[in-house]
């Protein structure tokens, strides 16, 4: 496929060559030979500039084109990604949090706590207590 620098390349050399052929043409040939000359040149030119148009557009859709697959592969590959990799870790993370927030709402209130901790007191009071009473009988024995 042609590139601009080629297509002015082509542009380029064949203006040298009509150039070249009007010089010979026109030391030879009379005014009328010379005016269907540039008649000719001037339909190359723009046919030639056609051309490029036709070659410009057509290279843009097709790089339009190649650009849309490019994204949409692209798009694709991110989502294969996201639903491989990430996906699960969020999942994992997700129910982490699950677990976490059950385990929580099992937990006793401070008003719970300060019930248990005022048993707890309680309870070593009394072991204290006891712990006492037995250390004498035994000592009574």
């Amino acid at each position: 496929m042609l590139d601009e620098k080629d297509l002015h390349a082509i542009a380029d050399l064949m203006h040298r060559e009509i150039s070249a052929s009007e010089q010979r043409l026109s030391e030879q040939m009379d005014a009328k030979i010379s005016a269907s000359e540039q008649r000719l040149s001037e339909q190359m030119d723009a046919k030639i500039s056609a051309s490029e148009q036709r070659l410009s557009e057509q290279m843009d859709a097709k790089i339009s084109a190649s650009e849309r697959r490019v994204l949409d592969e692209s798009a694709h590959n991110m989502r294969v990604i996201l639903e491989s990799y990430i996906d699960p870790k969020f999942q994992i993370l997700a129910e982490g949090i699950d677990a976490i927030n059950k385990k929580i709402d099992r937990m006793p209130t401070s008003e719970d706590m300060e019930i248990a901790n005022s048993r707890i007191s309680t309870l070593e009071a009394i072991v204290k207590r006891l712990s006492r009473d037995v250390n004498a009988l035994k000592k009574a024995q």
